[in-house]
């Protein structure tokens, strides 16, 4: 949350009320300053003052200090001084229905003081303002009681209405930041899970290094001596059994792991190089992943019985001196699915596993020169264990709302500002006119304009939908409504009965509150062109109006301003909290759909572990040998079914529906003892459920007719088909020749006992599916 110098949106809104607070009040104080050098008459106070005005605001302008409680006391002070020497700076003004010098500046502090300070010293501070305004006024010639006049009663609304506002801008920068500390916390915890599940796939990737690797050289008749058999079971078992622990931040001393690791080999390993090397549980894991494959590399590949690991404090070194191969050929074999060669080990069950647990590896060979392969890792990261959380039971992801608390508050400041315009409206009117307002039709009619556009200013901020023409009409409402009302009564211009000079801007700020914040400011700068034009058109355009006018400018102009970047900002800050809620919506929908692809995967380990727990122990007893022909059959049933797990583990096939469907009729071939190899693409189309079907029916006799094994392809270029090679009785042919399915053409073909069955669907315009959109 937040960037620069502010740490959260709450602190940023706090930093900017300050601020707006010291340039509300000392930009109106230098401006009302130089309005009354500009225009005579002028009192030797009236000058002092205004000197004191200009040279303090122009200070605190140019340091902008606001931490400082002396300067804001010296800021206070100043208000006091200027309020109670109303006498000596409104000669020739009216104060008490027009604006001046003492009014701007008393006004535009109670506001700042409301904008920046706590709650109960902007209170104080309204109170303290209005007895000093009394007090001043007491000394006004023809006013009787200061307590008859409007201002000092209207300061303390001015306080309420700063509170407000300001109270509806930090709960909107609070909201926000609960948004963003709800994401980080959803991002910890679709961490900590991603870990779990990474860790887990590495409990997989040993059992396809492992357990698949024995089960597929049984299967394919390699020959193994008895002992080599039983020990390799053994070994399997463990790893079958030993299910992926959560970490619990101890640390493993990884040369004990290594000399396990030689011990437990068939070749004749040596470790060498650091006695003791400690590293966390994840890193030990994957390290000794990577050591077992490669050295299992070493004995199935190299063509030596021997091999090196020497243990360094930040990685491992695995050294043979065999035949070697060549790297590029190794690299053209990693996007082969059906591949278990030095491309699929060195890239996933060595590569992929560093890499998953932020280390390295890299590969040394050439045709004749042997092979090095060099793990590394990060020794400062090395004893730093996965966070995680114990237990596999169900995480419930939640999502609380703060964003749409965060609209609701931008709501209410839109709502709070109509609530300024309403008020103003309705008391500016009937303290100028007082009883006899409902006797002025004229009045009456235009404050019902104001009015009107007051409730689409209204429908505005509460999220209906208000055409531009109805705000250009708005506008250009208030905008008339400004030009004509000085026309209607007899009074000086911006004295006595013009109640709209200099009003009608909180009128049109709801109005224009969703809009950016230079179109706001450049209406508030309009309206004050049309008071001007209606004062040079009536003639009125002197030396006391240019007076009013730059009152007008410091202080009214100058805190509406402030009012629309205050709506501007919590806008901005309602957005940032719908974009963060909206991330998090994300990863929870992504986490909740891993977590029901791992559970799919989870259930299909343990369904495997009931076939080939029973098989390993078996072999690890030495009840069956590996020589058997039935034994060699049910072990390339198991490889099969290992390696579609892990490839489902490591993310190369999708749960398209078409996908699920050939995993039910591969489970059907491994029932009857049939080994299935399945090829998928990674993305595929749409299909119906019909037309898969209709696509699967003659697939299906084959496999139920396998004897050993078969394997299933699917491909789409452009049209979708699935065929089928598997070593079928040949009476069994004539079965598929007959099969009937609207839409798919088959093909069948028997050559020297492989049947080859090809169903080919019509090409469709359906777009790829992607993991996330299909359906558990």
């Amino acid at each position: 949350m937040g960037s620069g110098s502010w740490e959260s949106s709450a602190a940023r809104s706090r930093f900017q009320a300050a601020w707006f607070g010291v340039l509300l009040r000392h930009s109106v104080n230098v401006l009302c300053g130089v309005v009354y050098l500009s225009f005579p008459p002028r009192t030797g106070v009236g000058v002092a003052v205004a000197v004191v005005l200009i040279g303090w605001g122009s200070f605190r302008l140019l340091t902008r200090s606001m931490t400082s409680s002396t300067v804001v006391w010296a800021d206070y002070v100043l208000v006091v001084v200027v309020a109670v020497t109303i006498p000596s700076t409104t000669e020739g003004i009216d104060v008490v229905s027009s604006n001046s010098l003492p009014l701007a500046v008393s006004g535009s502090a109670v506001l700042s003081f409301a904008f920046s300070q706590r709650h109960w010293q902007a209170v104080l501070a309204a109170v303290g303002i209005a007895v000093a305004f009394a007090v001043g006024l007491s000394g006004v010639v023809g006013v009787e009681s200061p307590w008859t006049v409007f201002w000092p009663y209207f300061f303390l609304v001015q306080c309420a209405i700063g509170i407000f506002l300001r109270q509806l801008v930090e709960r909107g920068a609070r909201a926000a930041d609960a948004a963003g500390e709800q994401l980080a916390e959803t991002e910890r915890d679709v961490a900590v899970a991603q870990a779990r599940r990474e860790y887990q796939r590495e409990h997989w990737a040993t059992v396809h290094d492992t357990a698949a690797a024995t089960m597929l050289m049984i299967g394919h008749g390699v020959p193994l001596t008895q002992e080599r058999v039983r020990r390799q079971a053994a070994r399997d078992l463990q790893a079958l059994r030993s299910a992926p622990a959560l970490e619990s931040g101890e640390q493993i001393d990884l040369r004990r792991i290594l000399d396990d690791i030689a011990v437990e080999s068939g070749l004749a390993v040596s470790v060498t190089g650091a006695e003791l090397v400690r590293v966390s549980g994840t890193l030990a894991h994957a390290v000794a992943g990577a050591v077992r494959e490669a050295l299992t590399n070493v004995e199935r590949h190299s063509g030596t019985r021997a091999a090196s690991l020497v243990l360094r404090e930040s990685g491992v070194d695995i050294v043979d001196a065999g035949t070697g191969f060549s790297a590029a050929d190794a690299a053209d074999t990693e996007g082969s699915a059906s591949t278990m060669g030095h491309g699929r080990g060195i890239a996933e069950s060595i590569t992929g596993r560093m890499t998953r647990v932020g280390g390295s590896a890299r590969v040394e060979s050439a045709p004749g020169a042997g092979t090095r392969i060099v793990l590394d890792w990060d020794t400062e990261s090395a004893t730093v264990a996965t966070e995680s959380v114990a237990g596999d039971a169900a995480r419930v992801w939640e999502l609380s709302d703060p964003a749409r608390r965060a609209f609701r508050l931008s709501r209410g400041y839109g709502l709070g500002l109509v609530g300024v315009a309403v008020i103003l409206t309705t008391l500016i009117p009937v303290r100028l006119y007082g009883p006899e307002l409902v006797t002025e039709p004229t009045q009456m009619v235009l404050i019902g304009v104001l009015f009107g556009v007051i409730g689409l200013g209204a429908c505005t901020v509460t999220g209906m939908a208000v055409p531009r023409w109805a705000k250009a009409a708005g506008f250009a409402a208030v905008s008339v409504v400004t030009f004509v009302q000085p026309f209607t009564t007899d009074d000086a211009f911006g004295t006595g009965e013009h109640w709209a000079f200099g009003m009608t801007g909180w009128v049109l700020l709801p109005l224009l509150l969703t809009s950016p914040v230079r179109m706001i400011m450049a209406a508030l700068v309009f309206l004050r062109v049309v008071t001007a034009a209606a004062a040079v058109i009536g003639g009125e355009m002197n030396a006391g109006t240019f007076e009013l006018f730059g009152y007008s400018l410091a202080s009214e102009l100058a805190v509406q301003m402030i009012a629309g970047f205050f709506a501007t900002d919590l806008r901005r800050t309602a957005r940032l909290a719908a974009e963060e809620s909206e991330a998090q919506s994300s990863l929870i929908a992504g986490q909740e759909i891993a977590d029901r692809v791992q559970a799919d995967y989870r259930s299909r380990y343990t369904a495997l572990e009931e076939t080939t727990v029973p098989l390993l122990r078996a072999l690890a007893e030495g009840s069956i040998t590996a020589d058997s022909e039935g034994v060699r059959a049910r072990a390339a049933v198991e490889s099969a079914r290992m390696r579609r797990l892990f490839l489902h583990a490591d993310g190369q096939l999708q749960l398209h529906p078409l996908a699920r469907e050939i995993q039910d009729l591969t489970a059907l071939g491994e029932q009857n003892g049939v080994s299935v190899v399945v090829e998928i693409p990674p993305d595929l189309s749409s299909v119906d459920r019909q037309v898969r079907s209709s696509l699967l029916a003659a697939p299906a006799l084959a496999v139920a007719a396998a004897r050993v094994h078969a394997r299933i392809v699917v491909t789409e270029t452009p049209q979708l088909q699935v065929s089928v090679v598997a070593d079928c009785d040949p009476t069994r042919v004539d079965d598929l020749e007959v099969v009937e399915t609207a839409g798919i053409q088959v093909r069948v073909e028997y050559d020297e006992g492989l049947v080859w069955v090809q169903a080919t669907a019509a090409p469709t315009s359906a777009r790829a599916v992607t993991l996330s959109e299909v359906a558990p």
